[in-house]
This record gives C-alpha cells, sequence and structure tokens, in this order.
C-alpha cells in the first residue's frame, strides 16, 4: 500500500487469494458472511550449521502438545521449527521469547549438546491461513487442505492449502473464476435480451412515444443499478467448493 488513494478497478470476477485476511476482504463485499479460515502463527529460528549433518534432516512428527518439530540443513546453517496455534491477523507477525523456547525445548532431547537461546542466528514468524472451524482452540489438528468458493457475488475465495500444493490451488482457483465470469455473462446476456422484450411492447401515445410512466420505470431502474457496485450488477452464482 503506498498511498491512502482509492481507485476503481472494472472486472467480471475478483479473485480473493489474500491468506489471512481472506475474512477481511469477503466482509468487504458482504459484511455478514461468516469466518472461513483460523489464523495459525508459525515460528522458524536459524541456528548454527554444527547442529545437524550437512546432509540429513530430522522431523518429531509428535511432540509433548501434538505438534511437529523439524531441523533442516540450509545454506551452510540449520533452520527449526516451527510452533502451530491461534494467531491475531496482522501485517507484522513477530516471533515471542514463548514460541523460540518451545522449539529449542522440543529438539532437545535430539541434540547432543542442547540449542539455547544464545546459539539462535534469527527467528521469524507466519501466519497460516487454515480453511477451518475458527472457534477451535488449538490448530495442529486441523487440515491443511484448500478451499475455492464461488461468494455469489463476483467473487470467487481460495484460501488454505499449503506451499507445496500452490500449482493445484492456482488451477482450481482459476478454473472457478472462469466459470464465475460465464455465469455473469449470461445472467447479464438474458437480462439484457428480457429488457429489449420488455420495451418492445411498452404503451406509446400518439405520436408513437413511450409513455412517460414507462420513460420514468426506466430512469428509475437504470440509476438504482448504476448505484449498486460492480460485484452485484449480475445475477447471483451458485455457492461452490471445492
Amino acid at each position: 500500500r503506498r498511498a491512502e488513494e482509492e481507485f476503481e478497478v472494472r472486472a467480471k470476477v475478483v479473485l480473493n487469494a489474500t491468506g489471512p485476511f481472506t475474512d477481511g476482504v469477503r466482509k468487504m463485499s458482504d459484511g455478514a458472511r461468516s469466518e472461513i479460515i483460523t489464523p495459525a502463527g508459525g515460528v522458524h529460528v536459524t541456528l548454527p550449521g554444527y547442529f545437524a549433518p550437512a546432509h540429513t534432516g530430522l522431523i518429531v512428527p509428535k511432540t509433548k502438545d501434538g505438534r511437529v518439530v523439524f531441523m533442516l540443513p540450509w545454506l551452510g546453517a540449520v533452520i527449526a521449527g516451527t510452533t502451530d496455534s491461534v494467531a491475531p491477523i496482522t501485517l507484522r507477525p513477530r516471533p515471542t521469547a514463548e514460541e523460540v523456547d518451545f522449539i529449542l525445548e522440543a529438539l532437545r532431547p535430539y541434540l547432543s549438546v542442547p540449542a539455547t537461546r544464545a546459539d539462535v542466528t534469527s527467528a521469524w514468524a507466519g501466519i497460516r491461513p487454515l480453511a477451518a472451524d475458527p472457534t477451535a482452540g488449538s490448530t495442529e489438528n486441523m487440515s491443511r487442505d484448500h478451499v475455492v468458493v464461488d461468494e455469489g457475488d463476483g467473487m470467487v475465495t481460495v484460501t488454505g492449502g499449503k506451499w507445496t500444493t500452490y500449482r493445484l490451488m492456482a488451477e482450481h482457483a482459476v478454473d472457478a473464476a472462469i466459470k464465475a465470469a460465464d455465469k455473469y455473462h449470461h445472467a447479464a446476456t438474458a437480462g439484457s435480451s428480457s429488457s429489449k422484450s420488455s420495451n418492445s411492447s411498452k404503451s406509446v401515445n400518439g405520436n408513437g412515444k413511450a409513455s412517460g410512466a414507462a420513460e420514468e420505470a426506466d430512469a428509475a431502474a437504470a440509476a438504482a443499478a448504476a448505484e449498486r457496485p460492480m460485484s452485484q450488477r449480475a445475477g447471483p452464482c451458485r455457492t461452490a467448493t471445492v
């Protein structure tokens, strides 16, 4: 975001692929929508390379609280992670001392020399948009599948998933957007045909012109249509989940 300036972009379909901000964008179109993602925070740390062999990784499939922890050699160093818990949605997620300590403690039984905070050369945090029940208290057991939804008002949402499935997510999202655009096109075409048919049967006065009442009705309808957001000017689409 470079400035506070707003401008209008016209499109047949809006593709909402905004990660943890998915629900915020959905509610810009319809404030009554229920939330469909749970933000899950994940923290990783970087350790010196001597904590792992150059070509060997380690994964702990289940820690004491059910999470997964791993270590992988990377560019002469070692990356270790991760945490998995409900997190606030923010543009600048930050790792906490407690999360760093959790990673180090989970790895302790597997290292001949335990890593400490002094060994951590960097740490960073991210937010995963999990397509799951937002009322759940934890996130480690939530599905990592992705969801594609035709919102029915010109918006198609894609959320959830993982980096390892991004190509499939993109394919499903684009397919859904094309399908939604075709629906709106057919709905608009049908509406135009209906309008032309209605115009041909208007009452006319002695001069062969449409009556004043018909003209006023047409003007009112056109004004009402112009006031609606672009995403709501076509007919509704069936909500579909892929």
